[in-house]
């Protein structure tokens, strides 16, 4: 049996369907395209070949680290939110919206694929790499960290995490 609910522990779902061999699972919209990351525990040929089909497979032996990649499934609801703000300051400036999504979509694909070439480099060490001293893009940086944007995004991973650990030990919360 594959769960989708955020929150239940392997144990409860043992629990409620004794005759089941019971794992998790986290995916993101992109699955309906073949292309999510997709988060399982605990490790077994038969769903993860499965689920596979679904985009890149991520397995976690540990069910603590799982509930930390379901921070990430909700970060990447939030990035939508982000991108979409990014296009709106684009057009707000006189940009089309169709121009203002293909410079937002394409910088993104651009990061994602230096950094996807690069699986050794360290996020920080790519971006310092291309925020130097003196450099538009530093000085945009500089302007983020100082209005707390780093501390925001922790904030929002806080309290999505704990949310989880709460639910998962058998409180109530939203998902």
């Amino acid at each position: 049996m594959v769960s989708l609910v955020a929150g239940m522990k392997l144990e409860d779902l043992a629990r409620s369907f004794p005759q089941a061999q019971p794992m998790r699972a986290m995916l993101s919209y992109a699955a309906q395209i073949n292309q999510s990351t997709v988060v399982v525990t605990p490790a077994g040929q038969a769903h993860e070949a499965l689920l596979a089909t679904l985009g890149r497979l991520i397995v976690l032996d540990q069910e603590d680290a799982f509930e930390l990649a379901t921070v990430a499934a909700c970060m990447n609801g939030w990035f939508y939110f982000f991108l979409n703000d990014l296009q709106q300051w684009f057009t707000d400036k006189g940009l089309s919206p169709e121009h203002a999504r293909q410079l937002v979509m394409g910088n993104i694909q651009d990061c994602l694929a230096s950094a996807g070439h690069q699986p050794q480099a360290r996020m920080d060490t790519l971006g310092n790499a291309i925020a130097t001293p003196g450099t538009f893009t530093a000085a945009g940086l500089e302007v983020l960290r100082d209005k707390g944007a780093p501390q925001a995004w922790a904030a929002a991973c806080d309290e999505v995490l704990e949310r989880l650990q709460k639910t998962s030990q058998g409180h109530s919360g939203d998902q």
